[in-house]
């Protein structure tokens, strides 16, 4: 897969509704813990350690005042842990 097809998927991705890009997440973890062979390489950040500075490109103009149904929406779309 080209960088070109990966930037074009999160473009589709980023229009989901929020509970669709959670669900699908979950499901990408779920992919990842399925391949226990593979072996996962670390991202590159320009960040520091410690910092969010990665997220705050994914923050948009939330300020935080929906924080309670955001946190419902997790609950609600999480997967049950199996084990």
């Amino acid at each position: 897969m080209t960088l070109a097809t990966i930037d074009e998927a999160l473009t589709v991705v980023r229009r989901l509704p929020l509970r669709d890009r959670a669900r699908l997440i979950g499901l990408i973890a779920q992919d990842l813990v399925a391949e226990p062979g593979a072996p996962l390489e670390p991202v590159a950040s320009n960040a520091e350690p410690g910092t969010a500075a990665g997220l705050l490109a994914f923050v948009g103009s939330w300020e935080g005042r929906d924080l309670s149904e955001r946190i419902a929406e997790v609950y609600a779309t999480r997967q049950p842990v199996e084990g």
